[in-house]
């Protein structure tokens, strides 16, 4: 099985938190579960969003690679 994933570590990501404000971060992580063995995969990116908790990652499906990007979709 090949799994492509649509972002990379050290890309910077764009995304709009749920109370409105939008920050940037740089993926440092990727986890890829398997629901079932015919297609069904899940890819989440890691985003380092405490500088002062190296071990600490926000998990998110949904990035845009540019700040552009994410503001043309609102």
């Amino acid at each position: 099985m090949t799994i492509e994933t649509k972002y990379n570590i050290g890309q910077e990501v764009w995304w709009k938190h749920k109370n409105g404000e939008i920050h940037s971060g740089i993926i440092s992580a990727i986890r890829i579960s398997v629901y079932n063995q015919v297609s069904n995969v899940g890819i989440r990116y890691g985003v380092k969003t405490d500088p002062f908790d190296a071990d600490y990652y926000e998990w998110f499906w949904d990035f845009y690679p540019t700040k552009e990007e994410l503001l043309k979709s609102l």
